[in-house]
């Protein structure tokens, strides 16, 4: 056989075959279980922390941290703030608030801290010496007889006094009549005022009157009960009562309700307060009675002028009534 001749050329590539199909995904295998959760540590021992200041102190910060007691105080139990040894209260009279001021024990007493006069208009009367009296901006209408009330080291001759008594007649008074009037107004931004009148009512037995508060006419009240008067607002006895009696009338039906205060007062000083805000009818009225605070309100008396009175009748006894004044003030609020 002869020999092998060489290679012929290399053929063309055949095309390429179809894809073949997707195999299926496998199963997923089953979750493992969740593992129990670990013991609870061990308590840590109790904490504590301690606020600089004495108790009730309010305090400061300095920077990021507090600086420890400032000097000012709450005083839960008085509703107060003490301020190194000022005690700073509050007071509510007739619906009127009267900032105090005591010392930090309190012996002192409380007093009540005065408004700017030159922020308001205000009148005031008191007695000077003997049967003289200072006023400023007040005029009055005074019966009965003046008697001088020395100042004395007895529980009610410690302040300014002056006793106005009443004849001996049956049907006898004494008044003292603020001449010079107070507005009531419904009118915004309209007259509003405050009106104290310190008294005390002397020898006061069953069947003697008397009056305190606000009237529509600057008259002295004849021998009648105060309930028959009309347009007043007040606070007093009539010849039938035992007890103080809030007094209120328009010209309709008296309004009338009791303290339990006795009629006499128990001899003391009161000092009895009313009030109605810049352009509001409603009237508020209250008394400051050994140191505890009494209050009513009413709100149909007719808008217009007022006039504070004090008055006193021995209606038909045959016995004086005294009716000792202290001082009278008057401040006409203003919408500033």
């Amino acid at each position: 056989m002869g020999p092998v001749g060489p290679a012929g050329p290399q053929g063309p590539v055949g095309e390429t075959g179809p894809q073949g199909p997707k195999g299926d995904t496998g199963a997923v295998g089953p979750k493992g279980d969740k593992g129990d959760t670990g013991a609870t540590g061990p308590g840590g021992s109790s904490g504590s922390a301690t606020a600089a200041g004495s108790a009730g102190s309010i305090q400061y910060k300095s920077g990021t941290t507090f600086a420890g007691d400032a000097s000012l105080v709450y005083r839960p139990s008085e509703k107060a703030l003490q301020v190194g040894d000022v005690v700073l209260k509050s007071s509510q009279v007739a619906a009127h608030p009267f900032p105090q001021i005591t010392g930090f024990y309190g012996v002192e007493g409380n007093r009540a801290l005065g408004i700017h006069q030159g922020y308001t208009s205000t009148r005031e009367w008191m007695p000077n010496s003997g049967v003289t009296t200072y006023s400023r901006a007040f005029d009055a209408t005074i019966t009965g007889t003046a008697t001088a009330q020395p100042i004395a080291n007895s529980r009610w001759a410690a302040e300014p006094s002056i006793g106005y008594a009443s004849d001996a007649a049956a049907g006898s008074q004494a008044a003292f009549v603020n001449t010079n009037g107070v507005v009531l107004s419904t009118t915004g931004s309209t007259g509003g005022f405050v009106v104290m009148i310190r008294i005390s009512v002397k020898n006061w037995a069953s069947g003697k009157r008397w009056f305190v508060g606000l009237c529509g006419d600057n008259s002295v009240p004849g021998n009648v009960d105060p309930g028959t008067l009309t347009n007043i607002f007040g606070i007093g006895v009539g010849a039938g009562d035992t007890s103080l009696q809030y007094f209120s009338r328009a010209s309709g039906s008296l309004t009338k309700s009791s303290s339990v205060i006795g009629a006499a007062l128990g001899g003391a000083n009161v000092t009895f307060v009313f009030k109605a805000n810049p352009g509001s009818q409603t009237l508020y009225s209250g008394f400051i009675h050994e140191g505890y605070s009494y209050g009513h309100s009413y709100s149909s008396i007719p808008a217009g002028v007022l006039y504070p009175k004090a008055w006193v009748s021995n209606g038909n006894t045959t016995t004086p009534i005294t009716l000792s004044m202290n001082r009278i003030y008057v401040e006409y609020l203003t919408d500033f």
